[in-house]
């Protein structure tokens, strides 16, 4: 398979991590010192410029190179690239791949998986933004079938290891003024049933208030679809921590329910992605970030039939 470098402004500071819940989460930088910005520019800065941003979910890429998924998935970063104005970069919140294709019996995570090179082939040849990937519940299982999250979040890092798309299972890339915050809600899973529900471990929730207090305004990501349901919702742990650090956190973006949704909550907006699989043209979220302000404001949801 071609094996071109994906095309990148971001500089990747750490290209890998061990598997999520044994260590801290990848730092990925878009430009120059964040806190320095935060501080405030200097009296002869330029002023901020606005940016624009688009989000995937649920691309479900398979195995075979001409399914209709995959195609879709290849004419979407055309579609994207073409868009005026540009767009800085995309993000994907999950099931990027529609499983593993393996065998439990068959893995191991140091093994080459067809269906991640495939995946990172579509990448290069049609996406020529930077493109950042979120792990979701297809992603780290087998058929179906689940044993853990472990070996497969291991094999998504080394598969794009020279690359921006998934430095570790939870990262932070930082750019022109905003740090975007790509979590994986597969970290915390024990069995299949809470791979599909949406669990985050300690260590990556203390990674994500670690991160939260620097005062950077913060995008965050994620696979499942988990939103408060009141002002005082602390029924899972992400909450509490989202609450305590609600000036910080501009949006958060999701998917896994194959539907788009909004929802506001301590001012933070929370927005549902819905699929692209099965779809006859391109499906997502586009986003004006605006450094001066900190604010990220809803450009368009394309929902293409």
């Amino acid at each position: 398979m071609r094996r071109g470098l994906l095309p990148l402004v971001l500089l990747v500071l750490c290209a890998a991590c061990a598997p999520a819940g044994d260590g801290p989460g990848g730092e990925v930088s878009g430009g120059p010192d964040l806190r320095g910005i935060a501080d405030g520019p200097g009296p002869d800065a330029p002023a901020p410029i606005a940016w624009r941003f688009a989000v995937l979910s649920d691309t479900h890429v398979t195995a075979s190179e001409t399914h209709p998924d995959n195609l879709l998935f290849a004419a979407t970063g055309a579609h994207l690239a073409a868009l005026e104005p540009g767009i800085d970069l995309v993000v994907s919140t999950g099931d990027n791949v529609d499983d593993l294709y393996l065998f439990q019996e068959m893995f191991s995570p140091d093994m080459t998986v067809p269906v991640l090179e495939l995946y990172r082939d579509l990448i290069e040849l049609h996406f020529p933004m930077p493109f950042h990937a979120a792990l979701g519940n297809h992603d780290v299982r087998f058929f179906d079938t689940w044993r853990d999250a472990t070996g497969p979040a291991a094999a998504w890092v080394a598969a794009f290891a020279d690359t921006g798309v998934l430095p570790a299972p939870y990262y932070a890339v930082e750019h022109r003024g905003f740090q975007l915050l790509v979590l994986n809600s597969t970290g915390g899973a024990v069995d299949y049933e809470s791979n599909d529900s949406g669990v985050f471990e300690a260590e990556q929730l203390d990674w994500l208030a670690t991160r939260l207090s620097l005062g950077i305004p913060a995008i965050l990501f994620y696979h499942h679809e988990l939103i408060p349901a009141s002002p005082d919702d602390s029924s899972h742990p992400l909450f509490p921590v989202l609450a305590a650090h609600a000036d910080t956190v501009r949006a958060v973006f999701m998917g896994h329910v194959h539907h788009f949704g909004h929802v506001s909550w301590r001012g933070i907006d929370f927005w549902t992605t819905g699929e692209l699989k099965g779809h006859g043209g391109p499906v997502y979220h586009l986003l004006e970030c605006d450094p001066a302000d900190g604010m990220v404001t809803l450009v368009e949801a394309v929902d293409t039939p």
